[in-house]
């Protein structure tokens, strides 16, 4: 493997084992040995900083679940070393932490180590400690990074800010409250953290304060030998605030890094060949005798693309720009008068604006000419041959419709071709991606919202081209929808945080109407988000049928109005969240689910499936006409006679998607009992103590349905509901003993059995005594 090595090894935890109780490894305290699950011999520095509890949180102050703390630390200005510490449970239920530690060797000194370190964690999903490792036998990955950062020295207009506040503070550590909002939209803010830590540890002399800071913490076991601290909250800043012993920083004896004059366009060499990466928007400028060597480079890339492909030359300077300037406004980098003469779509300059600056009007306006240009054979789609005369007599228009966007594919494969490109970070790689990502947002937008068409004509045709464009193509903007897919999933349906600003800019507005989608009755649904449904129809031919399943129900669609072979392919807790609707995989067969579906995207399709539906719904009228005219003439079999006395309202009750299980023992019994339903989770957390953990939650659950199982008369079921109501306000440890006293009671009187008469003596009394003080 290529790139900088970094090596990962963890704390280590005795007796560790699977727990059926808690549903997950559990631990039976620390072990004296501090290293474990090494792939690496950790160097004898690293080994005695972790000793000295240099990375250590409180053990009483663990983070929250599903969250984590980042300690990290340059040693000996050799190693870097990252912590991540997140939430476990030893044996006894009680929260401990653990702790996985990332760490690298420096090439140099004036590497930052760190930065190089939180970058990959950053983009490598952000991998935490899990108690389950310290059970494999194999040995943890090696990891490998592209890039190895070196240090900044704040020359850089997006570090201003910054350093401003490095200037202004006279005393470290540092103390701030964690946020944890996205950093400009773009990257976590615990990298921003790594940036002013970088810069008080610059001020103090590197070799006499090594950078070291410590993010989203309560309590850490030495708090003063740090550079920079986040604070979870307010509170625990404040209350230890008090009890560390600040050092005073040196005055600033070294030029500011501010005297740089932005406007310089030829930085110093270090700067050059060692580049810094680039994640804020803090400078929406770019020099001007920069813009103008762009508008060059732009120019001269689009007019020897179509003689020679990429002028490789042109292309690594097009990507230097773009690492420089990432998150500047690009839009004064275009040539208007090149721009304006480009006559077609397929022009390449169009193309390559596009990419660097996606949000300007130009842009927009290339992008829907593009779609437009599209042809497609609507109207005949049963006769082949026309399209093939077609071709035959305008064989240039056949051959260009398949090069549109041909130029965008090989400038981002070019990316990841050039080696050279490595070493200009990912920003490159993110911006043309970003710009991808924007049209597609921009594009499924223009299908919820078509208000600015002229006509119904001009909207289906549209929503066709845009439809062919994204699932049928077999270009570039195919192949990143799919991946579109794959993020929006996580943001939706998953609710997970992602870094892209256009994909979170569209999924807001359904974010903010997902917590009201099960209060909101079908018919509502399909008056005020029907037009979602044509997102439910493009995703419909991706593999992610669970996100068309979900625009199908969000736009007020549903039973067998939802496409067979996507009707259950929403995940069942997630289809009950939002929906409120329990799972229907015994209601509905779904033998197609991986399939990819063409026949609700195209209007004309559509129509025709209407003409069918027409001819099935006819037939199947005069089958039933039949049916009773046989029953009158009494030719219908008796044993298959339906009950006259069988009320069709009640019969229909538990195919609401609003009914209670719980409400009273006749739901419980025809819609669970009888209909053989499973009771929607949402009805069971209601009964679980407030302030359960996440695993002891699991466990009440399925106790839980246990509970409720096979009750077979109503004054059974009123008791449990009033237990219930009882157990919910006991604390979560108490809940089982509460739920099945009886249960108890008898494991109890079995132990008592097996101990000698005095010591049973004493433990019935004190039983008895806890008895009426919990009664009091």
């Amino acid at each position: 493997m290529s790139g900088i090595p970094i090596y990962q090894f963890c704390r280590g935890f005795d007796n560790v084992r699977y727990s059926e109780v808690y549903q997950c490894y559990v631990s039976g305290g620390y072990a004296f040995e501090k290293i474990a699950c090494w792939n690496r011999e950790v160097p004898q520095e690293i080994r005695e900083a972790v000793i000295k509890d240099d990375f250590k949180l409180n053990d009483n102050y663990p983070p929250e679940d599903n969250d984590f703390a980042l300690i990290a630390r340059e040693i000996d200005n050799k190693y870097s070393v990252l912590a991540v510490a997140n939430r476990q449970l030893d044996d006894g239920g009680r929260p401990t932490i653990g702790y996985k530690y990332f760490w690298l060797e420096k090439s140099s000194p004036d590497v930052d180590g760190i930065g190089t370190l939180i970058y990959w964690w950053s983009n490598h999903k952000e991998p935490k400690f899990d108690m389950s490792e310290l059970v494999e036998t194999s040995l943890p990955e090696i990891f490998y990074y592209a890039l190895e950062y070196q240090k900044t020295k704040f020359q850089e207009s997006w570090l201003q800010e910054t350093w401003k506040t490095v200037e202004n503070l006279s005393e470290i550590p540092h103390t701030v409250v964690v946020t944890k909002e996205l950093w400009q939209q773009q990257y976590p803010e615990y990298i921003k953290l790594h940036y002013l830590a970088l810069g008080l540890s610059l001020r103090a002399n590197h070799t006499n304060s090594p950078n070291a800071w410590a993010w989203n913490v309560q309590k850490l076991a030495h708090p003063d030998s740090f550079i920079s601290i986040f604070y979870a909250t307010q509170e625990d800043r404040l209350s230890n605030i008090r009890n560390i012993r600040k050092r005073n920083l040196p005055a600033l004896n070294l030029v500011s890094p501010q005297t740089h004059t932005p406007d310089d366009p030829t930085p110093d060499k270090a700067q050059q060949e060692s580049p810094t990466p680039l994640p804020s928007k803090t400078s929406n400028s770019i020099p001007s005798a920069v813009r103008e060597n762009i508008k060059s480079c732009l120019s001269s890339l689009a007019n020897t693309f179509n003689q020679n492909g990429l002028n490789p030359k042109k292309t690594q300077e097009l990507f230097g720009y773009l690492r420089d300037y990432a998150d500047a406004d690009w839009t004064n980098c275009r040539d208007k008068n090149t721009l304006n003469h480009a006559s077609s779509p397929y022009d390449i300059y169009p193309q390559l604006i596009y990419l660097v600056a996606p949000n300007n009007k130009s842009s927009e306006n290339w992008l829907l000419k593009m779609v437009q240009s599209l042809e497609l054979d609507t109207q005949q789609t049963s006769s082949g041959w026309i399209s093939t005369l077609r071709n035959w007599a305008n064989p240039s228009e056949s051959n260009r419709q398949s090069d549109i966007s041909e130029f965008q594919r090989v400038l981002l494969e070019a990316i990841y071709d050039l080696e050279a490109s490595y070493d200009q970070g990912n920003s490159v790689i993110y911006k043309l991606e970003s710009s991808i990502y924007f049209g597609i947002s921009f594009l499924l937008d223009k299908l919820i919202n078509p208000d600015r068409m002229i006509n119904i004509n001009e909207v289906k045709v549209m929503a066709q081209k845009i439809d062919y464009l994204l699932t049928r193509s077999q270009g570039i903007w195919q192949t990143y929808f799919k991946e579109y897919t794959e993020i929006i999933a996580q943001v939706i349906l998953y609710q997970e945080n992602i870094n892209y600003p256009s994909v979170i800019t569209f999924c807001q507005p359904i974010l903010d109407i997902i917590p009201n989608l099960k209060n909101i009755h079908e018919q509502n649904r399909r008056y005020q988000y029907g037009n979602y449904k044509s997102l439910a129809i493009i995703f419909s031919k991706t593999h992610r049928k669970d996100l068309a399943e979900f625009f199908y129900r969000m736009s007020g669609t549903s039973g067998d109005k939802i496409p067979t072979d996507v009707r259950t392919s929403l995940d069942p807790q997630i289809r009950s969240r939002i929906f409120y609707v329990p799972n229907q995989t015994g209601m509905y067969s779904n033998s197609s689910n991986n399939s990819d579906s063409n026949s609700e995207g195209d209007p004309s399709i559509e129509e025709g499936d209407r003409a069918a539906n027409a001819v099935i719904v006819g037939v199947f009228f005069f089958i039933v006409v039949l049916i009773f005219f046989y029953m009158a003439k009494g030719f219908y079999p008796k044993e298959t006679q339906p009950s006259d006395n069988i009320d069709e309202s009640e019969s229909t009750i538990c195919e609401q998607s609003n009914v209670n299980f719980l409400g009273n023992f006749k739901n419980y019994k025809e819609c669970y009992l009888e209909e053989n339903k499973e009771i929607p989770a949402q009805e069971l957390e209601k009964f679980i103590p407030k302030g359960s953990p996440i695993e002891s939650k699991k466990q009440h659950l399925e106790q839980l349905k246990n509970y409720f199982r096979n009750i077979e008369d109503e004054d059974t079921f009123n008791n449990k509901i009033k237990q219930l109501s009882k157990c919910k306000n006991k604390p979560s440890l108490d809940f089982d003993k509460c739920l099945n006293p009886d249960i108890f009671d008898l494991t109890r009187q079995e132990i008592l059995k097996k101990l000698p008469q005095p010591l049973k003596n004493n433990l019935e009394h004190l039983l008895k005594k806890d008895k009426k003080k919990s009664k009091g």
